[in-house]
């Protein structure tokens, strides 16, 4: 780009950027398309104030009648939802049925048996089952393998105990692993 060329650019952004700046200082410029009279923002907020104390008034004027049914009326509610809706409400008894329900048979037999009072109780019985359902698998794969091994320790001293006076079908069979 020539010198000129980039003079002239810099003047371009330089007059787009006092634009903008005037329009924001100027704000927007609004154009009324409505012939009714514009109401001030005195006016509107009178109209609020008078709306809100009417409002307050008439609560006041219900609160005051003894006969008032609408007076804390939060408790008698609660209570008669919890009558309409028992499903609803949740109860501890069978929040721990529910819990002992979903477990399965091997730790459900247990902790039914240990007849937990509290769900907490409940769920630590439930833990406790399954680690020692957890370990007991864990031995029983350990076991087999070494079940493995003595078997194959005993048929080695069968195989070295000498069979001279053996007779096939004799049942004097020596071990010598124990």
């Amino acid at each position: 780009m020539r010198r000129n060329q980039k003079i002239a650019l810099a003047r371009f952004r330089i007059s787009t950027q006092e634009l903008i700046i005037e329009d924001i200082q100027n704000g927007p410029k609004r154009t009324l398309t409505s012939t009714a009279p514009a109401m001030t923002h005195a006016a509107i907020r009178k109209l609020v104030a008078d709306s809100v104390v009417a409002a307050l008034e008439a609560q006041a004027a219900t609160m005051e009648n003894a006969d008032n049914t609408n007076r804390n009326t939060e408790e008698r509610e609660a209570l008669e939802l919890a009558n309409l809706c028992p499903i609803m409400v949740l109860n501890s008894k069978k929040m721990m049925e529910a819990f002992i329900k979903g477990l399965p048979r091997s730790i459900k037999g247990n902790v039914t048996a240990s007849k937990p009072q509290t769900l907490e109780e409940a769920i630590k019985i439930a833990q406790r089952n399954t680690t020692n359902d957890k370990n007991y698998h864990n031995n029983h794969n350990n076991d087999h393998h070494q079940q493995q091994n003595k078997r194959q320790e005993t048929f080695r001293a069968y195989a070295a105990t000498p069979t001279e006076n053996r007779r096939p079908g004799s049942a004097e069979i020596k071990d010598f692993n124990s």
